[in-house]
Order: structure tokens, then C-alpha cells, then sequence
């Protein structure tokens, strides 16, 4: 049987046979166990200590011998907890360490739809509580390519949860124009400028906090990332010199 899962959960694989022999079989000793399990009875005391100070196993005592028995299942789960506990104390000094050995300047190229769907994960984490830039010179030509008809709604109803800001600078256009209704229902947050001299391109540039994106609409859409405080400023003083113009 693949216990796969409770190795998941954090049990070694001979914990993982011992302690699911258990649950099958009810109270039993240790020599029934090593049968069952198939984990060898030298090995089995050890294994079964170790279960018991996990809480998933206890034990009584009849006449000379000890009957060991599994605990519920759902010390599996605070186990787990647990280690996420003791994780979210590490984290800081983690963090701190991974922020010190940062580069400066952090390039990546993001290809196709799966990198599309990764930059708009990181937009919206980028997002909450802040503003997000995004110069569309494509006008919105996007709207019926994958992924962006399966996750560009989904993507703005979570961010109105974020308290995001979103300004967007826009062609000036009748079609344009119609395509941008689609933020109708996100007024509140997403502000939108029309430009007039500016052309329909086959890019856009987007920005937030201290990543820059360049997407390029070939096939697959390829989009260039760009961690750089300095570079991120730069384009987002463009982008409100180019707002407050219009």
C-alpha cells in the first residue's frame, strides 16, 4: 500500500508502515507489529519511541508485555502545525539572510501563457496595499488571447479585496474605448488615461513596487522581468509624467 501521504505529513517510511499497521490491527505487541508492518523487530522499538513521543502512539501494559495503539489521526495535522509554527519563527531570519545575498538587478524572461499567469500571481501579491502602473500600447488587443480571457477578471475582483490602486494609460481610440468597459466594474480602484498620440504597439509595460515587466505579444507571449528599484522608478516617473500630461 503507498503510504506516501503520511511520509507527506512528516513520518519516516518505516514510522509510516508502523503506525498504519496499527490503525489496521488495534492494540497489539511489538513482535505482532513487526510482522504486520514489515518493518524488522529490531527496528521496531525504535520506530515505535519515536510515534510516541509524536503522540500518535501509546501503549498499556498487560501482565508482561506492552500493547502498543494508534492515537487519532488528527495528531497528524498538529504535528504538521507545528512545523509550520516553528517555521514562521525562522522566516525572519530566513528572509534577512535571502534579502542580504539579493542581486541588485534580477533579469528573467517569462514565456507563453504559464508565464503570464506567474507574472499576474505576482502582480496581485505586489499590488495589495500599493499601485500598480500599467502602460497598455496594445490597447487592450489582449483581452480575447489566452490566459488573459480565462484570468484578467479573476485577477481585478481580487484585487479590489487589496486595496490596490490601478492606473492604466490607454490609446485613444473608439475601439479602445469599447474594450476598456470591461473596468466599468472595477471604477473605484482602476483609474484609466486615454492618450491620443500614442500608437497601438504589439508591447505593453507594467510596474509595481520594484519589478518592471516588458510583455511582447508574439507567439508565445514573452515577457521580460525586471527587479530593480532603480529601473522600476525610472518608468513609473515616465508613466506619471505621461498621466499628468492627459
Amino acid at each position: 500500500m503507498n503510504l506516501d501521504y503520511l511520509e507527506t505529513a512528516g513520518l519516516s517510511k518505516n514510522e509510516a508502515k508502523v503506525y498504519h499497521a496499527l490503525l489496521r490491527s488495534g492494540a497489539t505487541n511489538s513482535a505482532e507489529l513487526a510482522r504486520q508492518s514489515g518493518v524488522h523487530r529490531i527496528n521496531t522499538y525504535d520506530v515505535l519511541n519515536s510515534l510516541i513521543a509524536k503522540g500518535l502512539v501509546s501503549f498499556i501494559v498487560e501482565g508482561k508485555q506492552r500493547l502498543f495503539k494508534a492515537e487519532n489521526p488528527k495528531q497528524l495535522k498538529q504535528l504538521l502545525q507545528d512545523k509550520l509554527d516553528s517555521l514562521e519563527t525562522q522566516l525572519p531570519e530566513l528572509e534577512q539572510l535571502f534579502e542580504s545575498k539579493k542581486q541588485k538587478v534580477d533579469v528573467r524572461v517569462l514565456s507563453g501563457n504559464e508565464g503570464k499567469k506567474q507574472q499576474l500571481g505576482e502582480q496581485f501579491r505586489l499590488g495589495e496595499n500599493g499601485t500598480l502602473y500599467l502602460f497598455l500600447s496594445h490597447g487592450l488587443t489582449t483581452q480575447l488571447r489566452a490566459p488573459y480571457t480565462t484570468h484578467l477578471r479573476k485577477f481585478y475582483v481580487s484585487l479590489k479585496e487589496k486595496n490596490a490602486l490601478v492606473k492604466i494609460i490607454l490609446p485613444d481610440t473608439k475601439e479602445v474605448r469599447q474594450r476598456a468597459k470591461f473596468f466599468q466594474e472595477f471604477k473605484d480602484f482602476v483609474k484609466i488615461k486615454y492618450v491620443k498620440d500614442l500608437d497601438i504597439a504589439g508591447f505593453s509595460w507594467q510596474a509595481a513596487q520594484e519589478v518592471f515587466w516588458l510583455t511582447i505579444l508574439t507567439e508565445p507571449i514573452l515577457t521580460i522581468r525586471v527587479q530593480s528599484e532603480q529601473v522600476a522608478k525610472i518608468f513609473k516617473a515616465q508613466f506619471e509624467l505621461i498621466w499628468k500630461k492627459n
